[in-house]
């Protein structure tokens, strides 16, 4: 790539003028002239003296974080129940007759449970974010109220893990909605909130950034593809995005998306070692940039397959000595170093014009 080339991707100008957008108004990421496996910026900033370091002489650093999308299992219809009971009777499964009656309550579904994602974390000492959705009974994909949830806030901020607001499919695009959102979640879990990620990768390139800043956001973390993994901007790094139309660096920081559940499972239709070897590679990649892994997982992975993968990215992330940390951490040691200024330089000396 040539200098007018990296400042294209790190800027995703094709963003700007994209042509299609899919169903959730998201830029596909074949239209991009950017290989989503290759940290082609980032690669570029390592050559030109950008040197990270990381606590305790590590190369590298990972962050995790779980969108929060569902929590509570649908309550049966009296049809449904009916019908389970009569299942129940004609086997003579007494047992299950009873407990089907529970199934007409509302209650978190073990499957979904935050406990499940805590006993993990806590088996390994680490921490994470938990983006929550602050949705209202009419809106699309509302499961919960934060008023419900309430409980696992104090737990989160005991154990020193963060919270984020996971904005609704249309906040995104609404600076008003946005703030909606956010004021919803401070005031029920009475805490401040300044990490953003929106649900579906929502995301405008012209907007979405400058409505976060102006709704009070320090943090965004919803830059990523939806069908695949990868570096959307060709960062591997956190970096303050560089806006076309205003021609500045924006007042917000970036943490891309490299890594996401559903978009192995899901979208990729990968299984067992063929996923893991993809985020093995990812991580080792990361690693020769001295870069930050970033890892999506909801809290329905945390069973089964999903939950073995998980663990084995964990494991392999402690046995190459990465510093798995927090949002909160990882800003103030970059800051402290001024990471972002050193790599504002030598983007801004790359192609200052564009």
């Amino acid at each position: 790539m040539n200098n007018q080339e990296i400042w294209r991707t790190f800027c995703s100008k094709n963003e700007y003028r994209a042509k299609y957008k899919d169903k959730y108004d998201r830029f596909p990421y074949f239209l991009s002239n950017n290989d989503p496996l290759k940290a082609n910026v980032s690669e570029y900033l390592v050559e030109e003296g950008l040197k990270i370091n990381y606590p305790d002489n590590r190369k590298f650093a990972a962050l995790i974080s779980h969108d929060i999308d569902y929590l509570y299992k649908p309550k049966w219809t009296l049809k449904t129940l009916l019908n389970q009971q009569f299942i129940a009777l004609s086997k003579a499964n007494f047992k299950k007759f009873i407990l089907n009656f529970d199934n007409l309550k509302r209650r978190i579904s073990s499957n979904l449970s935050i406990d499940n994602i805590l006993r993990i974390h806590d088996k390994y000492g680490i921490n994470s974010i938990f983006y929550f959705l602050a949705l209202s009974k009419e809106e699309q994909d509302f499961n919960y109220n934060l008023n419900e949830i309430s409980q696992f806030k104090d737990v989160l901020i005991k154990r020193g893990d963060q919270i984020g607001l996971h904005g609704g499919h249309k906040a995104y695009a609404s600076r008003s909605k946005i703030l909606q959102e956010k004021k919803y979640l401070e005031s029920t879990f009475e805490i401040e909130v300044n990490s953003y990620r929106n649900h579906y990768l929502h995301f405008d390139i012209s907007s979405t950034w400058k409505n976060l800043i102006h709704s009070g956001f320090k943090v965004d973390s919803t830059f990523g593809y939806s069908k695949v993994p990868g570096f959307r901007n060709g960062m591997c790094h956190p970096f303050t995005p560089y806006s076309l139309t205003e021609s500045r660096f924006l007042d917000i920081v970036e943490i891309p998306l490299m890594i996401m559940d559903t978009t192995l499972f899901k979208h990729l239709q990968l299984e067992g070692d063929n996923a893991f070897n993809l985020i093995k590679d990812i991580i080792d990649y990361v690693k020769s940039l001295n870069g930050v892994v970033t890892i999506l997982w909801h809290n329905e992975s945390f069973i089964g397959d999903s939950l073995e993968i998980y663990e084995k990215v964990l494991d392999y992330l402690v046995e190459q000595n990465c510093w798995i940390t927090t949002e909160n951490h990882l800003l103030k040691h970059y800051r402290t170093n001024k990471y972002f200024e050193e790599m504002n330089r030598i983007i801004d000396n790359l192609f200052p014009s564009p």
